[in-house]
């Protein structure tokens, strides 16, 4: 059987689509148009605002660089994350990751030398009423 191109890379998305609901991401991808995009603008809008402080919080006076994978083409934003994980100059917000059969996108990679060598810390940002453990 061929697997449709979109469920042959994993991604934290269609992970959690699934654990929801294993029938929301066989939906998602076989009957688009069933979908209710009702409240996806507003809360669209929101985790853009709360990505925008994050940058802010974790990147003062524009420290960091932003893959913003609209400007740049698919290829391109995986090359250029690389890079920017190898220098290890600054905060990255939405650093793509991917290796064989499965993808993500990091809110926020912080450069971590206190032990001699680079290492990365990965912080995720949510919009939420509370804070949660």
């Amino acid at each position: 059987m061929l697997v449709p191109p979109l469920f042959r890379t994993l991604s934290k998305s269609k992970l959690i689509a699934f654990k929801q609901c294993p029938k929301r991401l066989w939906l998602k991808f076989r009957r688009p148009k069933l979908k209710d995009d009702s409240g996806s603008e507003v809360a669209f809008r929101i985790g853009h605002e709360v990505g925008e402080l994050a940058q802010k919080v974790f990147g003062p006076n524009n420290a960091g660089t932003v893959i913003d994978v609209n400007k740049i083409v698919w290829g391109k934003v995986y090359r250029e994350s690389a890079r920017l994980l190898e220098l290890g100059e600054g905060p990255i917000f939405e650093a793509a990751l991917k290796i064989d059969g499965a993808m993500a996108f990091a809110d926020i990679m912080l450069p971590d030398r206190s032990s001699g060598e680079l290492q990365w810390q990965m912080i995720e940002v949510k919009s939420s009423t509370g804070v949660k453990d």
